[in-house]
Order: C-alpha cells, then structure tokens, then sequence
C-alpha cells in the first residue's frame, strides 16, 4: 500500500485563505487593474484600450489559479493517497468476500427456485385435485337432474371420455377413474329405476285409456315408490360427491428449506432497441450528442466549405451553430 500522510488542517480557516488570496493580488496591482476599469471610457476609439483592460482581468484569474492550485496541492496529494489506499484496501476485502458471497448467494437462489418449483407443484396438485371434485360435482348434478334414460346414456359417455383424459389429469389420472366410476355405478341403478318409471308410465297411461280402475291404483302406487327410489338416489349421488370433495385431504411431499432472504432487491432498466425506445419511451431517454464525433463531423464539413457565410447549419437532426469570442 501507499505511505499515508496525516497533515494538520487546524490552522486553515476561511479568513486565512481569503487572506492569503488577497495578498497574491496585491502584488499583481488588483486594486489599480481596479481603477482602470471604473475609470473605462466606452467607445469605438478606446477599443485596444477595454481589450487591454479585459486581459489584466483575465491574467488576475490565472493567478487566482495559480495560488488555488499551490495551496491545495499538499491536501490534495495526502486525499489521493487516502483515496488511492482505500481502493486498495477494498480490494483486499472484495478478493476474500468474493467467494464466500458468490456461494451464498447461487445457495440462496437455488433454495428460492425449490421453494419456487414446490409451491408450483402445490398449484399443479391443487389444480387436479380441484378439476376431479368440480367434475364429480357437475355429473353429479346432471345424474340427479336427468329424468330419461337418453339423458343418463348421454352423461355416461361424458363420464367414459373424461376416465380418457391422461394429459387432464396425469399421474391423478387412476384416482379420478375410480371416482368417476363410483358415479357410473350410480348412474347404473338410475337408469334401472328410470327405465322402470317410463315402463310403469306407458302402463299406467294404457290403464286409463281402459279404464281398469285396479291397474290404475296398483300402477299409481308403484310409480310413487319409483319416484321415492329417484330422488334417493340424486340425493345419495350428491351426498356422494360432497362427501367425496371434503374427505381426500391433498399430501404434499415438502422439503423443509432455510429460510433465505434478499439483502436488497432492485429492478434496473437497460436500453435493448434503441428505435423503439426512442420511438415509444423518449420521455425515459436522456440524448446527447458524442463530442469527439461532433469534432470531426464539424472538421469534415469545415473542409467541405458547408459552414461558409452561415451561423448554423442543420443536417440530420443536428444543430450546428458558431459561437463568436471578441475578447
């Protein structure tokens, strides 16, 4: 590292550099460059002399320079050396941490993407599980509201291509055919009891078509007992599915991870189509022209005699524009 040097500032105040100024201008006749200027006539014929007057002016601020530039100098190279032996210092630190926080930080992140996949794989299984009770609850529904045997035919063949759907419901997919199974039995016994209650309707309508009294009653009893054996089989189909729904816990198989959390975590931006994002997001863009390009475009067309008899020349969306200095 650096030699370090500590030099005393107690003795440095603003009076004492304002002084220390003063002085340097004194000896250059500050006060009579001064008075030449109060005492300035303005006109064409005193030209040469304000001219004259101007770079006195001009001489004093190299001074005031100068004396900057010599005062600060010894402060100057002790805070170099201050900031030159902390970079060093920094790097000795940042070379040891830098591994030890490269490994933290790819096992931190690899902790957060399981934590990530599990929470993704809780989701996927939720999702399943859901879709299988939600569709044991729709046929449910259908099984308890159909009332002919074409309606019943039709949801079993929903039921059988649904028991298909190995993509839908994946490694689930065995579980969900046996609860659409136990719904098929189901729709079994009501398509018996439905096919009987269209039996016993045709008869009974026949009865009375006859007129034979004892069918009639006979018929009528036996359609009121079917429709006690429908309804309770649409509320066992429904108690079925409820029950179903609420009795299968979801098992997750979770890893018990650290818990890790960022120091800080910030979003940054970066320019990756400089056309579109001056077309659409100008107002984020700060634009500004590249000088030492500017320098040679301006020499390229100093050469090519484009500036002459001008004060400013537009090409290309660039303004180029002379700025005159008389003194």
């Amino acid at each position: 590292m650096s030699e370090v040097t500590t030099l005393s500032t107690a003795s440095i105040t603003t009076e004492v550099v304002k002084a220390s100024f003063s002085i340097e201008l004194t000896r250059n006749k500050f006060q009579a460059i001064q008075q030449e200027v109060n005492s300035l006539v303005y006109s064409e014929d005193n030209l040469q002399v304000i001219a004259d007057t101007v770079k006195k002016l001009n001489d004093l601020k190299k001074v005031v320079d100068k004396k900057h530039s010599e005062g600060k100098a010894e402060y100057w190279r002790v805070c170099t050396l201050y900031d030159t032996v902390k970079r060093e210092t920094n790097k000795i630190i940042d070379d040891i941490i830098s591994v030890p926080q490269k490994k933290y930080t790819e096992l931190a992140l690899a902790i957060q993407e399981r934590k990530r996949k599990q929470l993704f794989e809780q989701q996927r299984v939720d999702s399943i599980k859901t879709g299988i009770d939600n569709n044991i609850m729709a046929f449910s529904e259908l099984v308890a509201s159909a009332e002919t045997p074409q309606h019943l035919v039709a949801i079993e063949k929903n039921i059988a291509l649904e028991k298909t759907r190995k993509l839908k419901y994946q490694e689930f997919l065995p579980e969900a055919i046996i609860r659409f199974d136990e719904v098929l039995e189901l729709v079994k016994k009501q398509k018996l009891v439905v096919k009987e209650a269209t039996a016993v309707k045709v008869k009974l309508a026949e009865a009375v078509t006859n007129g034979d009294e004892e069918a009639i009653m006979e018929l009528t009893d036996k359609q009121e007992d079917i429709a006690n054996r429908i309804d309770e089989n649409k509320i066992n189909v429904q108690e079925m599915a409820v029950g179903a729904a609420t009795s299968a816990p979801v098992v997750y198989a979770q890893e018990i991870l650290p818990e890790v959390k960022a120091k800080r975590t910030v979003w940054k931006a970066e320019i990756i189509d400089p056309k579109e994002a001056v077309k659409k997001s100008f107002d984020m863009l700060d634009i500004s022209l590249n000088n030492e390009k500017i320098k040679t475009s301006i020499s390229v067309l100093k050469d090519a005699k484009v500036f002459e008899g001008k004060v400013e020349y537009i090409s290309n969306g660039i303004r180029y524009y002379e700025i005159k200095t008389m003194i």
